[in-house]
């Protein structure tokens, strides 16, 4: 894991164009455009410098090929609760990638926001690997929640929670 580049931009783009991803996010388009992933990715660079939220790229260690991306959202001012995210592109879905990554940020929290609390994530219902991976971590299932799409609309997600 590392912060984003602006040179990942297009590497972003090609992997968010498989629908078996978008399918399961909330946060880009289907499918995602250049403008999007440009802005996201500059927006995720400030947003890091500034020490207000962390979108990190995952790469595979063999390559530095960027396969996904994690992020950990802060509710600021207090900074108590962060919302925990994580993506990877298909071809890499099933090979430890997001488990090793998600357990680095999980473990990492509160070094980079020391006030931290709790950790809320989200994912799609039907997403049993997600959902598997959350539970490894030590989240707990707290129901469903209604979240906005980014094309528009509302989709219901499966609701975890971790204390720290």
């Amino acid at each position: 894991m590392r912060a984003l580049r602006t040179a990942d931009a297009e590497r972003m783009l090609a992997l968010l164009a498989d629908p078996k991803v978008t399918a399961n996010l909330a946060i880009f388009s289907q499918p995602a455009t250049s403008d999007e992933v440009t802005s996201w990715i500059e927006t995720a660079v400030s947003d890091a410098a500034a020490g207000e939220d962390y979108r990190l790229g995952i790469y595979q260690p063999d390559t530095d090929l960027l396969i996904g991306n994690i992020g950990l959202h802060p509710s600021w001012p207090e900074g108590e609760e962060a919302d925990f995210g994580y993506w990877l592109g298909a071809e890499f879905w099933g090979q430890g990638y997001a488990r090793e990554a998600a357990s680095r940020l999980v473990r990492d929290a509160t070094v980079l926001v020391p006030s931290l609390k709790r950790l809320t994530a989200t994912t799609a219902p039907e997403n049993a690997a997600s959902i598997k991976l959350l539970e490894h971590l030590g989240f707990t299932s707290a129901g469903t929640v209604e979240r906005p799409l980014s094309a528009g609309g509302m989709r219901a997600s499966a609701f975890f929670t971790r204390d720290l």
